[in-house]
């Protein structure tokens, strides 16, 4: 599985962990996950509650106050991953075209990976 670097890894198995998910138990809360664990989102997040998906918390000013998480830290290229990350996660319409335009390499290819997590049944 790609990983944008050890930082990412390690996001990605703490939040595994907290959610008491294994890779393929659930693909869209995984595909979420892995999202989330992405360092430069990972570090919008504050008290992380298990109650939704880790991506809501960015979505949502009132779920984002409620835990301290901090959602103006988020670029435009992250906001458009949280995005997308919710659509594998609950079906948010979003525009492929307007995310894409904005990524780079790295970027790119984590959403890939997020996108092949999501497709497995």
């Amino acid at each position: 599985m790609y990983f944008a670097n050890d930082e990412h890894k390690e996001n990605y198995n703490y939040l595994m962990g907290l959610y008491r998910l294994k890779p393929g138990d659930d693909v869209e809360y995984e595909a979420s996950i892995y999202i989330a664990s992405y360092p430069q989102i990972f570090k919008c997040f504050g008290e992380i509650s298990t109650e939704f998906g880790p991506l809501s918390y960015l979505l949502d000013e009132e779920l984002a106050q409620e835990g301290n998480h901090n959602i103006g830290a988020l670029t435009g290229t992250t906001r458009r991953m949280v995005a997308c990350g919710m659509s594998l996660y609950n079906g948010l319409e979003v525009s492929l075209s307007d995310i894409f335009s904005t990524l780079g390499e790295e970027e790119f290819n984590v959403l890939i990976q997020a996108i092949k997590i999501r497709a497995r049944k």
